[in-house]
């Protein structure tokens, strides 16, 4: 950052993955230490001029000397799109075209008040319009497809995480209980289904291989 010339705009996007819990560089190759950052942002070596941008959706994740009063002057939150900013960007696409806007309001009024619904984000109300940025008002107002089928697309990623998730615990589950009803010493935890079962395999594969030798072995000899 020494290198930045003045009055540059320097964006650092996600600084929430740069750093760990206790301030270590998460990345080998990245030069960014914590004490360097600090330092460009209000320190001895920081250059007058230069404006920080820090991106994160994880700002708990932050350490509190980063993001203090004093050191980070601003903070602007990018909350999930409600009716009345859906209403606002699309005249921002559309000028003057208020009969469409308010069409698209109540359009995504219906669709963020679904209970079903997971909220959305600025970034898919942008690509929607980058889609129809060829179609009339009236089309963009009314044809919101793409941003219900995104939305369906959340959701049933959501849903499979959520599945993913509850099978890996009761394969976790599973394996204790095996592992619990497994006699003590045993080298396997499901003994073979066989003729003359292993009993008494407590000392292990190859006690219990023997001992199953002479079984029938045994078995043998009585037959004969």
């Amino acid at each position: 950052m020494q290198f930045a010339p003045r009055r540059a705009l320097i964006v650092l996007e996600d600084i929430d993955a740069y750093f760990g819990r206790n301030r270590e560089t998460l990345h080998e190759k990245c030069p960014l230490t914590f004490s360097g950052l600090l330092n460009a942002l209000d320190g001895v070596s920081s250059t007058d001029g230069q404006i920080f941008i820090l991106t994160t959706n994880f700002i708990e994740r932050l350490d509190e000397a980063l993001i203090r009063s004093g050191r980070v002057d601003r903070r602007i939150q990018f909350p999930p799109v409600d009716p009345q900013l859906a209403h606002d960007m699309f005249l921002q696409f559309y000028k003057g075209e208020a009969e469409a806007a308010v069409e698209f309001k109540n359009q995504m009024t219906k669709l963020i008040n679904n209970p079903d619904q997971m909220k959305l984000c600025m970034a898919d109300l942008q690509q929607h319009f980058i889609l129809h940025r060829k179609d009339s008002p009236q089309v963009a107002a009314s044809d919101i497809a793409d941003i219900t089928g995104s939305e369906l697309k959340r959701i049933i990623e959501n849903l499979e995480k959520q599945d993913k998730a509850e099978n890996e615990e009761e394969k976790e589950g599973e394996e204790k209980d095996n592992n619990n009803a497994k006699p003590a010493g045993s080298s396997w935890s499901i003994l073979p289904s066989l003729q003359y079962p292993l009993y008494g395999v407590g000392a292990g594969i190859t006690a219990g291989l023997a001992l199953g030798s002479a079984i029938i072995l045994s078995s043998i000899l009585r037959v004969k």
